[in-house]
């Protein structure tokens, strides 16, 4: 669309203008299912953004094809500035998944990115719990990856059930004795 192409040509004003138009629908997607906000979020544009968020019908939680939100984007590509303006709005729902059920945060834990996890964390709006089709959860992905900052973290909360069992029956645990991470055990233990 016209939006989208100038929203990925960082031309901000002539995004201005356009989302002026009466009518103009800010939530057309490409082909992959992306929106100009997703785009803006995935490239950490956030002049843009926040050119986007001007406009009140931008869907802040608009999904891609495999469920991906401009949230889950920016957590993925290390966007801190658009993660933290993202999170800023109450609208934004941080728990939505993707196809496969993983979450922001468990995106987070996944890549390792302890700053994001805590923001995601101050926002004091996730499911710590959550866990996707696999059964996986964000403590899951921060013991199979070998964060071992990110599972410090995350123990320290007392919501948080590390005892929980994917769809193979394995815990936190079992999956740290398997990739034969010591530090991560004895944190488990």
């Amino acid at each position: 669309t016209a939006l989208m192409y100038a929203a990925r040509r960082d031309h901000v004003r002539v995004v201005q203008r356009l989302l002026s138009i009466p009518g103009l629908d800010p939530n057309l997607t490409d082909n992959r299912g992306d929106a100009p906000l997703a785009e803006a979020s995935r490239v950490g544009n956030l002049a843009m953004v926040e050119a986007l968020l001007a406009c009140s019908r931008c869907d802040l939680n608009a999904q891609n094809n495999e469920g991906l939100t401009a949230l889950m984007w920016a957590v993925r590509e290390d966007h801190m500035p658009v993660v933290q303006r993202l999170l800023s709005l109450p609208e934004l729902d941080p728990n939505l998944t993707d196809v496969d059920g993983d979450t922001p945060l468990a995106d987070a834990c996944y890549f390792g990115n302890l700053a994001v996890v805590e923001a995601l964390l101050a926002s004091n709006r996730y499911n710590l719990n959550a866990q996707n089709k696999e059964g996986l959860t964000a403590l899951m992905w921060a013991v199979r990856e070998d964060h071992m900052q990110v599972v410090q973290r995350l123990l320290s909360l007392p919501e948080l059930d590390a005892n929980l069992t994917d769809v193979d029956g394995d815990t936190p645990l079992a999956d740290a004795c398997y990739f034969g991470n010591l530090a991560v055990v004895e944190a488990l233990l």
